[in-house]
């Protein structure tokens, strides 16, 4: 078993180190990890889902949490429990890894799926750090997160990060597996062209993203994904997107 999310943490961030600890030792989230890949990939052909997947959205959606923060955008586990910004991340991190993992059993309704699946490990992780108060205020908080992925409409800042960041994972690392297995679709096709996603702090909003791509087919992996998760979430005016067309020039999107 390896689990390495390459998290990096701020000074006397003690309970999201021991929760990320944790998590990289979780026989049970390597094991759903595993198997949403085994699903995903193998029987179905499709992107991937599993552990790489996991530690992208992770990291993505940690790095737009610091942005929004330090923009003055509150998460709603500050705003509406007067927890602290630490916790938020915690929310952010336990959600991003296991958002997913419902793939194991099925495609179709995953998000409720993982939610299930994943519900008494994070209670056992958050055990380690959090009181009981706490730990069903981030439970509920991290759950409402992982349901609402896809097609609902997140009601959280972090639910809503958790939301975009998973669309982000767009590069072609995502597909080449399929690709190879002789999986050829637009998903496949628009993926493979995408070759960069940078996540910078924005001027004209708060958040700046910039994805390079090799030709136009990557249009795709925007228009149907990451515009319609930020579009249904709590970032559609904190977003500033501009696509870099290789040989083409750069576009604002949104």
């Amino acid at each position: 078993m390896s689990l390495n999310f390459g998290v990096k943490f701020q000074e006397n961030e003690n309970k999201l180190k021991l929760v990320v600890e944790e998590v990289e030792k979780s026989e049970m989230v390597y094991q759903l990890l595993k198997a949403s890949n085994i699903m995903m990939i193998n029987r179905m052909k499709y992107n991937d889902h599993g552990p790489i997947h996991a530690k992208i959205v992770a990291n993505h959606a940690l790095k737009m949490l610091e942005i929004l923060f330090k923009k003055g955008v509150l998460p709603n586990i500050v705003k509406d429990y007067n927890l602290n910004f630490e916790d938020s991340k915690v929310v952010v991190f336990l959600a991003s890894v296991l958002h997913d993992v419902g793939n194991a059993v099925q495609r179709e309704q995953h998000p409720v799926l993982s939610a299930i699946m994943s519900k008494d490990e994070i209670r056992r992780i958050l055990m380690k750090t959090y009181d009981e108060g706490e730990r069903e205020i981030m439970l509920t908080e991290i759950l409402h997160a992982i349901v609402s992925h896809e097609d609902l409409i997140p009601q959280t800042i972090e639910a809503s990060i958790v939301k975009v960041a998973d669309a982000l994972d767009m590069e072609e690392g995502r597909a080449r597996i399929p690709y190879l297995l002789g999986k050829m679709s637009i998903h496949q096709v628009s993926a493979l062209a995408v070759k960069k996603v940078n996540i910078e702090e924005g001027t004209a909003k708060p958040v700046y993203v910039e994805i390079e791509m090799e030709n136009p087919a990557g249009i795709f992996q925007i228009d149907e994904l990451l515009l319609k998760r930020i579009s249904s979430s709590l970032l559609s005016d904190k977003i500033e997107l501009k696509v870099n067309i290789r040989g083409a020039g750069i576009f604002k999107i949104i």
